[in-house]
């Protein structure tokens, strides 16, 4: 019979296929591991670790919440139209998290 890999064994797993892939990709390239791309990924995925954090919240206080990214989308829609509009920078994004509020 064939063992299923479970809890602490598949997080072994996941991780090791993560540090070959980066040893693979620092092989090939070797602009992988420099400064310039590690700051380039984490401005990418600045968004997401943002909304993973407050999903996380809701998901241990048992209220499931799909509507995260319509609002997303909505709030950011009212602050690009209020910046195209001409209305300061940091006015645009408070008036952006009141609507998304």
């Amino acid at each position: 019979m064939k063992k299923k890999l479970q809890g602490h064994s598949y997080m072994i797993f996941l991780i090791t296929i993560l540090v070959v892939l980066i040893m693979a990709l620092s092989i090939a390239s070797p602009f992988f591991l420099s400064w310039k791309n590690c700051r380039n990924i984490l401005n990418q995925s600045a968004i997401y670790l943002v909304l993973s954090v407050g999903m996380t919240f809701v998901i241990c206080m048992g209220e499931i919440d799909l509507s995260v990214g319509a609002i997303i989308g909505f709030s950011g829609m009212i602050m690009g139209m209020l910046c195209v509009a001409g209305v300061p920078s940091l006015a645009a994004a408070l008036l952006g998290l009141a609507v998304s509020a």
